[in-house]
């Protein structure tokens, strides 16, 4: 199967290369990557394992005319782009006669009938949110993933199977209505914000002459989110609040069940497709993998999976900023309280409220991409 990548960033470029290995059978062959600029297009070439050009979609389109595309730009500059590069290619197809090719999309804002709407032509489309569950510090993690799909109209079941078989390795594959998507990919990106808490959590509390790493932060959350939630997914990994001190135990322990309730209170409130329960199994998982990689990663990890996974006009990126702007001053004001001896109740009145509060933010964005 032929595949061409519009937009060679991390995911489209180097995480969902076990798909393409079971999709086509030679990828330097079978796949040909474009990226938007020529910035480090050596340096990436070499980094992957199949041809790559910058600035040449539709030519690269015509030439090599794949049966699907792989579509991950910045989400930001996804709507010009594909009406620069994929609607002139499929228009050409279309008065040819010629088949269309199946696109498969990892851009929140759009929805898998977008293509088909604007091109008014019957495009095999899905939108895919993949989980990113990579092996973390060398723990497999691909229990934990959980990965969104939403399917155009007319797609059938051979391009759902295509779909399946590309995120195989990423975990479940839960295959939502759009709506459902971007409402539970918003739980996801403020689970993602435990990296940015534990990093504040550190520096507050080393600047009151207190020592805590992130991974002790991460596995104690674990520790805490696992005895208090029945139905949270089975462990891949040991966790506990060893060696922590007492103000720690407590500030952890309260500030897990605040951010946790935050994220079930957006939750109940959505109008899903699906059950809450099942919207709660999802949520376990994308919360556990957050604070699994909080956990066993380094704190320069952390800060560069941000990079890669921060990608402009997403919805991480969004998420950030609100943290920034909402939660991280708060944060580390109610370290410095609760090394004090102070209660620090006060900070977990309201955090339940702001984590409800991003998480719907976050989820208007991505809505407001489309």
């Amino acid at each position: 199967m032929k595949i061409v990548i519009i937009g060679a960033g991390f995911l489209g470029g180097d995480y969902l290369i076990p798909g393409y290995q079971l999709l086509t059978s030679d990828l330097s062959k079978e796949v040909r990557a474009v990226k938007g600029s020529f910035e480090n297009l050596e340096q990436r070439e070499q980094e992957l394992p199949f041809p790559l050009s910058a600035g040449n979609g539709r030519e690269v389109l015509k030439q090599f005319q794949p049966q699907m595309i792989i579509f991950s730009p910045p989400p930001d500059q996804a709507k010009e782009i594909a009406e620069n590069t994929i609607f002139p290619y499929c228009k050409e197809r279309s008065k040819q006669n010629l088949s269309l090719p199946e696109i498969v999309s990892a851009i929140p804002g759009l929805s898998a009938d977008w293509f088909s709407k604007k091109l008014e032509l019957p495009i095999s489309a899905a939108k895919i949110m993949p989980s990113m569950a990579e092996p973390i510090a060398g723990v497999e993690a691909g229990a934990l993933g959980a990965s969104f799909v939403s399917l155009s109209q007319n797609a059938g079941e051979d391009f759902r199977q295509r779909v399946q078989t590309l995120l195989s390795k990423t975990g479940e594959v839960f295959f939502l209505s759009d709506h459902d998507v971007i409402s539970l990919l918003a739980v996801k990106i403020s689970s993602h914000l435990w990296s940015n808490a534990a990093m504040d959590i550190c520096d507050a509390a080393q600047a009151c002459g207190q020592q805590i790493s992130t991974q002790e932060i991460g596995s104690a959350v674990r520790f805490y989110h696992r005895k208090r939630e029945a139905n949270a997914p089975k462990s891949v990994y040991p966790c506990g609040e060893d060696g922590l001190p007492n103000w720690a135990r407590y500030f952890l322990d309260s500030m897990e069940n605040a951010w946790f309730s935050g994220l079930s209170q957006y939750t109940a409130k959505q109008e899903l497709s699906i059950s809450l329960e099942e919207a709660e199994q999802i949520n376990h998982l994308s919360y556990e993998m957050n604070l699994l990689n909080v956990q066993l990663e380094s704190r320069e990890k952390l800060l560069l999976n941000i990079k890669h996974h921060a990608t402009s006009g997403g919805l991480l990126e969004r998420g950030c900023m609100l943290y920034e702007q909402t939660l991280s001053e708060p944060l580390r004001r109610a370290v410095g309280q609760a090394i004090r001896s102070s209660s620090p109740n006060e900070a977990f009145l309201f955090l339940q409220d702001e984590i409800d509060g991003i998480t719907k933010a976050v989820r208007r964005h991505g809505m407001n991409l489309q």
